[in-house]
């Protein structure tokens, strides 16, 4: 009987386990998966009313970028706010895909995008 009560005791310890396991995995908090992206290309819109930039790259493939207060806004290697980054400029953004798929700059780059001579 002693044998019996073992291996009962075993199997139910192994199950309480492995329960406790898929529970635990089961709370765990999902990452959320934030994708950074660097695009080069042209500015082909400009929002100032909404705060967004409309890039084209080399391929034409188009990105909509929101531009917030902690944006690093640089023109020709100097400070400026959005509005003097205009349709035409050559960019370099660098960004976050947010969880609604929209991408956030955490600096935005336009005009001549070789570094400043002293």
């Amino acid at each position: 009987m002693s044998l019996i009560n073992r291996l009962v005791g075993v199997t139910a310890m192994v199950c309480m386990l492995a329960t406790g396991s898929m529970l635990l995995a089961q709370d765990a908090p999902v990452q959320k998966e934030k994708k950074k992206i660097i695009v080069n290309g042209t500015i082909t819109a400009v929002d100032l009313a909404n705060s967004l930039v409309t890039i084209a790259d080399k391929n034409n493939t188009s990105y909509t970028v929101k531009v917030t207060e902690k944006t690093t806004t640089k023109k020709d290697a100097e400070p400026c706010t959005l509005d003097k980054c205009i349709t035409g400029d050559k960019v370099r953004v660098f960004a976050k895909k947010n969880s609604g798929g929209m991408y956030t700059a955490t600096a935005l780059l336009c005009g001549s995008l070789s570094k400043k001579k002293k």
